[in-house]
């Protein structure tokens, strides 16, 4: 079995490349979005810590049903952020962290160029997304991809001939 777990900053990559990495899996895989669950949280204010531990929970899920690789995504880059997560990890899942990252201006132009994006079509907080994750301690990842400058097949083939 094997967890698959995309970090990264809004409008990275991290959703993109999940569903282009499941289609390329050739067996039975999941695909868990931590920010859907976040906005499955009704009505606001949201909470990150229920939706982190909510998540963790739909990840194990899938690998006690017989899910070989789940491929996980969202803001789980930090300790706290990755510890639920981390902790429902079955024994013997080998975990393969992967980093995505660009640069604002890409970021900006992606949200700008997508109707289901909410809050990060605004300049000032999509911008103080990238301040705060350009100055945190991030777990350490198996593989780091810059998505402004590599193609999303050439990610996934990375990613695929790293699992092995």
């Amino acid at each position: 079995m094997r967890l698959i777990v995309l970090v990264g900053p809004i409008a990275s990559g991290k959703s993109t490349v999940a569903l282009a990495l499941a289609d390329a899996i050739d067996e039975r895989c999941a695909v868990v979005d931590l920010d859907d669950v976040y906005f499955a949280q009704r009505p606001p204010p949201r909470s990150w810590k229920p939706a982190r531990e909510v998540h963790a929970t739909l990840v194990r899920a899938w690998f006690d049903v017989g899910v070989s690789t789940v491929i996980a995504h969202g803001p789980l880059g930090v300790a706290e952020e990755w510890a639920e997560l981390a902790a429902a990890v079955p024994d013997g899942v080998v975990v393969t962290r992967v980093l995505l990252h660009t640069t604002f201006d890409v970021a900006f132009e992606r949200v700008q160029a997508d109707p289901t994006r909410l809050f990060s079509k605004d300049e000032a907080f999509l911008r103080s997304v990238y301040e705060v994750f350009a100055s945190q301690d991030f777990v350490p990842c198996d593989l780091t991809f810059d998505t402004s400058s590599t193609a999303v097949d050439e990610i996934v083939a990375a990613i695929l001939a790293a699992r092995g």
